[in-house]
């Protein structure tokens, strides 16, 4: 089964008739019949609504960084000084704390072409 992103354009937008039945005077019960939502999820957004006046879903923090900025900075130093070299052979150069994934993200996420071995 596919999952809907949280903040989508139909995710809002049921939440927005969520509000607009709710501002029309409906109770939270209908509108959970109505929309196919529980209740108990209705109850939730409109709530958020009268605090936040938002319908979009908070940023949540995620998994820390496995590597610092430092770290970030010494794998682009290395790319650059030598770019023909593997992810593998930086990580284990610069004796970083982490996957060689990691710092092969690392490289992607400055936009920089990563080289895979022969």
């Amino acid at each position: 089964m596919a999952t809907r992103r949280a903040n989508s354009v139909e995710v809002i937008s049921e939440r927005g008739r969520i509000i607009g039945l709710w501002e029309s005077g409906m109770p939270t019960r209908e509108i959970a019949l109505t929309t196919g939502v529980s209740q108990r999820s209705v109850q939730r957004w409109i709530k958020r609504f009268e605090e936040e006046g938002s319908l979009h879903t908070k940023p949540r923090s995620g998994r820390p960084r496995v590597t610092t900025p430092d770290n970030d900075a010494r794998i682009l130093d290395a790319v650059e000084d030598q770019p023909l070299t593997s992810a593998v052979h930086h990580t284990r150069n610069l004796e970083l704390p982490c996957h060689p994934c990691t710092t092969r993200r690392r490289i992607h996420e400055a936009n920089i072409q990563c080289y895979i071995p022969v």
